[in-house]
């Protein structure tokens, strides 16, 4: 399901609808890496967030892991045949860098 959320697309499905500016988005990265004590990690990365695009991708890619949805299900929510997953606790989310220098 990871794989799915790739590349330039209109993400505001997967937002709170706080639209100030574009909805479209470029996901560079998004790598479900091994649970280590408890603890899943999931590494994002992408030209700019909208409001609670994060907690719902994890939220929806959370939902796929515990076989509540298929994978298909992002390309559904892409195309609004289907609400994201819940969001993720905002706790669990950790900011790693940014890179204002980028193109």
């Amino acid at each position: 399901g990871a794989s799915s959320l790739i590349g330039t697309r209109d993400f505001s499905r997967f937002s709170s609808g706080k639209k100030k500016k574009s909805t479209e988005k470029t996901v560079l990265r998004c790598e479900i890496l091994s649970a280590q004590d408890g603890e899943l990690h999931i590494l994002t990365e992408a030209n700019g967030f909208l409001h609670l695009m994060p907690r719902l991708m994890v939220g929806t890619l959370l939902e796929i892991g515990l076989k509540k949805r298929a994978p298909a299900c992002i390309p559904a929510v892409f195309s609004g045949e289907e609400p994201p997953g819940e969001p993720a606790p905002a706790h669990g989310l950790c900011l790693t860098g940014t890179d204002y220098n980028a193109s």
